[in-house]
């Protein structure tokens, strides 16, 4: 079960993920959890699993280091 921290997390990584039509998803019930991890990354426009057994604190430094990247290509 998600925390309400577990939620915003999720939320703020979608929501850079989301131009590459990718999120991050929780899993449900036992046998999906065993497989996947509780959390794990998919690509909504193709509907396959990129990643499975995701971190959440580690996953979200990677994608917030690599928007300052984006970031800072953009800006010159």
């Amino acid at each position: 079960m998600n925390t309400n921290a577990q939620k915003v997390q999720i939320v703020r990584i979608n929501r850079i993920l989301a131009p590459k039509y990718q999120k991050v998803i929780t899993s449900r019930g036992s046998q999906t959890i065993a497989a996947l991890g509780t959390h794990h990354l998919i690509d909504s426009y193709r509907n396959v699993i990129i990643d499975s057994r995701l971190d959440l604190d580690d996953f979200e430094a990677q994608m917030q280091d690599e928007a300052k990247i984006m970031d800072m290509a953009i800006s010159r």
